[in-house]
């Protein structure tokens, strides 16, 4: 016998485990809430600081803007770069458009340069320490210049390069066509130049946390600024690009040499540029950490505090089962005193009470067993006793049969020792399930019966297929009712010269088929319909519609008790004439 866990430990692991799934569901929803509620603020924080930021370069740059635009649309200057471009000779000399120049860049206390060039290439410039170190032509070879041209006036914001003290310096590059103001037509270009490094100050101004990364990208994907100078002037990855424009308000994330970061982005209008900030996971989520340490405190704590209540609850709960699982024991070694202690509620009262009733009722309880088996004795004896009536009939007709035999009446003999046979097996005890041979076997004798009494007018045709099958049990007495119900209430009423009775066993699947038809009088339609509506409701009284009495009634009612309700007869007519009975039974191998 398996040992059974004792209901301590059983109330112990199911309260533990209560209380584990209870703590680990709120520990996970309540990280999950608090992540998801850090990721809000932190998408909220971080997109608020790169607008802030954008906000801060597109004024700068406006400035800028408005500045080159004083210079561009001076009438001096104007006049002078169109006598240039129209081939004639200015009115005025270049050093006034660099005073002019220089005069305009003083509004701005940046460290910039405003550079012109005439159609022809010339340079005008007031600032010698930062300097484009390109002519007109090299210029035109940026694959930015082109825009420039179709801006028709507006300013373009692009990454270059100045020089200062014969070095190379990261910039950033305002490029716009000076145009005629009276026909619109490109008389020269001027450009803004200022170093990376006042972006760089300008990025400085917004917190964006100890990780935080800002990348400045303009419309074609190409790194303005950022503070990896060597990914100035690179391309940004175009999947990025794209995700950034199907999601423009929202902080994605993207993976980025294996691992994941968080991109907040804005876009200006004015210059067209993108700005993103790169932040760290580790970094947005810094404060989740804080809170998951301390509802891991919390939780522990919980969780001990109320394992130690649920061990103080199960004992004492399991208590007064124990004592009466204790008490039960003793009742095999004979002690069988009620219990007269004080029970703590109402369901162990309950029991306390049926175990002390229990008792009271024992001695009642063995004194009924004892005289039980007293009575069955006598009914053992009562059955002994019948048991002979039996016996002395089979021994009659056995003496019976001997005597016809010596009288040399062998016919009649063998009919006395069927008729035995016969009786023998519809009563002798035993299973109420055998063998399809042994049934046959049984039919075989009631027909030697009646071919002694109708002679060749009974025609009898057995098939089976497969033969296989006549090991398959089935319930005793189910053909002798079917070829008795054929010859009574089908052939016996009807004047032929031949009385025809096939009987048909077959296997379909986990199925055996016994079917049985004649060539009588059948049964009508209405009749057959009214027989299977009357044995659908187990009624088993109106003889008026069945074509045996009490026989078919009687086999489907045996049937539906040893196989269930869906099974039983089905009646329809018989191709020779009369009635066929169908009957489809589970196929048995033995007798369980």
């Amino acid at each position: 016998m398996n040992k059974k866990i004792p209901i301590l430990v059983q109330l112990m692991l199911v309260f533990s485990t209560i209380l584990l799934i209870t703590v680990s569901l709120i520990s996970y929803f309540s990280i999950r809430n608090s992540s998801e509620v850090v990721l809000i603020k932190t998408s909220q924080y971080l997109q608020e600081s790169v607008i802030q930021l954008k906000g801060k370069i597109d004024v700068n740059l406006l400035e800028f803007d408005k500045v080159s635009q004083t210079v561009a649309f001076h009438p001096i200057v104007q006049d002078y770069l169109l006598d240039i471009h129209k081939g004639d000779i200015p009115t005025q000399n270049r050093f006034e458009i660099n005073n002019i120049i220089g005069e305009q860049s003083r509004f701005i206390k940046e460290d910039y340069i405003i550079h012109v060039i005439d159609s022809v290439g010339d340079d005008y410039f007031e600032n010698n320490t930062l300097y484009l170190n390109q002519d007109l032509n090299e210029l035109m070879e940026n694959r930015w210049f082109n825009k420039v041209n179709e801006h028709s006036g507006r300013m373009v914001w692009v990454a270059g390069d100045a020089w200062r003290d014969e070095e190379v310096l990261p910039s950033v590059i305002g490029a716009r066509q000076i145009n005629d103001l009276d026909h619109l037509e490109p008389i020269g270009y001027l450009f803004t130049v200022f170093p990376i490094e006042t972006l760089k100050r300008l990025v400085g101004e917004v917190n964006f946390g100890a990780s935080g990364k800002v990348q400045i990208v303009d419309n074609e994907g190409y790194v303005i600024y950022s503070e990896d100078k060597s990914q100035i002037g690179t391309q940004v990855d175009e999947g990025l690009l794209n995700e950034m424009l199907n999601h423009p308000n929202d902080m994605i994330d993207w993976e980025i040499d294996g691992d994941k970061t968080y991109i907040s982005h804005a876009q200006s209008e004015y210059a067209e540029w993108t700005f993103m900030v790169y932040v760290d996971i580790e970094e947005a989520f810094k404060d989740l950490k804080s809170i998951e340490n301390n509802l891991l405190i919390i939780g522990l704590t919980g969780v001990i505090t109320a394992l130690v209540f649920t061990l103080f609850f199960s004992w004492s709960l399991s208590k007064p089962i124990r004592k009466l699982a204790s008490r039960f024991n003793q009742i095999e070694q004979g002690a069988l005193e009620p219990y007269k202690g004080i029970m703590g509620n109402r369901e162990v009262y309950m029991l306390y009470k049926s175990y002390n009733q229990m008792l009271q009722n024992l001695n009642k309880t063995v004194k009924d067993l004892s005289d039980k088996q007293i009575s069955e004795k006598h009914a053992q004896l009562i059955a002994l006793k019948a048991q002979f009536k039996p016996h002395f009939l089979y021994n009659t007709l056995n003496t019976i049969y001997w005597e016809l035999i010596n009288e040399g009446q062998y016919n009649t003999a063998n009919m006395v020792l069927s008729l035995s046979d016969l009786l023998r097996y519809s009563i002798q005890p035993g299973s109420e399930l055998v063998t399809i041979d042994e049934d046959l076997k049984h039919l075989n004798h009631f027909l030697d019966i009646l071919k002694a009494r109708y002679g060749e007018k009974l025609k009898v045709n057995i098939e089976i297929n497969p033969e296989s099958i006549l090991s398959t049990y089935i319930m005793k007495l189910l053909l002798q009712p079917l070829v008795e119900n054929a010859i009574s209430h089908g052939l016996e009423p009807k004047r032929v010269p031949e009385w025809m009775i096939n009987i048909h066993i077959y296997r379909i699947e986990n199925h055996v088929c016994f079917i049985v038809e004649d060539n009588g009088i059948g049964m009508s339609e209405e009749d057959m319909k009214k027989f299977e509506e009357v044995q659908s409701h187990a009624e088993m009284n109106d003889q008026n519609i069945m074509h045996s009495g009490i026989g078919l009634s009687n086999l489907k009612y045996r049937i539906q008790l040893v196989y269930g309700k869906s099974y039983g007869l089905h009646l329809s007519k018989s191709n020779l004439g009369g009635l066929k009975v169908q009957i489809k039974l589970p196929l048995k191998k033995d007798k369980s």
